[in-house]
């Protein structure tokens, strides 16, 4: 539900309304059923993508472009700030004759493929060993929590570990949902991006200097999240 804290509305309204709005007003945070904050590698250069249109005179932009963005992005991709080339028609009452229920994206030949991976599976079993039943995202953060884990062995830390699953150009598939209790997902990690090589071998990882990276100390984690409504990562270091 919508809250009012940290909302920010741009235009010079009444105050009434304004409050209404905070209250109210649908959050661009979410991807929804026309689109927005959708997130996905496929939405690039060549691709073609069809969205439903629910009002009379709506209107269109695009934002929140990305550098690199790994599949789920479990934390923040590289922003960037860029140009974007739009062709669109119309396709008059589109939403009867395609059933759009939510967008419809053709992927585009310009997309780059990582072919050869090291595949993390994770299943809807979370590490304390409790069973979310066929829940994909206990599965997701299982897979990803597998390959941080994996990296550490390497010796990059937890943040460093947690932001390349984020940046890199991960892949993550849904492999079985009808195997009731438990759903299966998938996370690949691109072996090319590394100039070392992470493939699994009898003598195990050998871990290396892999430089620093920033990160939150858990004193300041913990003053973050008191301060706001946002929940704690999934993938927070153990305290």
């Amino acid at each position: 539900m919508p809250v009012e804290l940290g909302a920010y509305v741009r235009q010079d309204l009444d105050e009434e309304l304004l409050q209404d709005i905070k209250a109210t007003g649908a959050r661009t945070k979410p991807a929804r059923e026309t689109g927005g904050n959708t997130d996905a590698a496929s939405l690039t250069r060549g691709c073609r993508i069809y969205l439903p249109v629910h009002v009379e005179g709506a209107n269109l932009s695009v934002g929140d472009l990305h550098f690199s963005l790994g599949d789920g992005e479990p934390t923040c991709a590289i922003e960037m700030a860029g140009i974007a080339t739009l062709r669109c028609s119309i396709v008059h009452d589109g939403i009867q004759k395609l059933g759009l229920k939510s967008p419809i994206v053709i992927s585009s030949p310009a997309e780059p493929l990582y072919r050869k991976q090291v595949v993390f599976h994770g299943l809807s079993v979370d590490k304390d060993g409790v069973q979310h039943r066929s829940d994909l995202t206990t599965s997701y953060i299982q897979a990803a929590s597998h390959a941080m884990g994996y990296l550490e062995k390497f010796g990059f830390s937890h943040e460093q570990a947690y932001m390349l699953l984020a940046t890199a150009p991960i892949e993550s598939r849904i492999l079985a949902t009808a195997n009731i209790p438990t759903a299966n997902v998938s996370l690949g990690v691109p072996v090319d991006m590394f100039n070392f090589d992470i493939m699994p071998n009898e003598e195990g990882p050998k871990p290396g200097d892999r430089g620093s990276a920033a990160y939150l100390s858990l004193q300041r984690e913990e003053k973050y999240l008191s301060e706001t409504v946002a929940e704690p990562s999934p993938f927070a270091r153990d305290a």
